[in-house]
């Protein structure tokens, strides 16, 4: 009896490493994607920025801003 608890306890014990170790993996595959999407969308958010900043550039100085 006392053999059959403790293999219980080996097998459970297994289990939650497994578990940190997936919990690990699917963190750092987030992080990959979130590091891909960051790069691929850096040049699109670059012009947004740019734009924005010159618009209120413009805004601000009076004068029309550029199309």
């Amino acid at each position: 009896m006392n053999a059959a608890v403790s293999g219980l306890r080996r097998v459970h014990a297994a289990q939650e490493g497994g578990v940190a170790i997936e919990y690990a993996l699917l963190a750092s595959l987030m992080a990959v994607v979130c590091a891909a999407a960051l790069l691929a969308f850096s040049d699109a958010a670059d012009g947004l920025w740019r734009q924005i900043a010159q618009a209120l550039a413009a805004a601000f100085s009076g004068s029309p801003p550029a199309p």
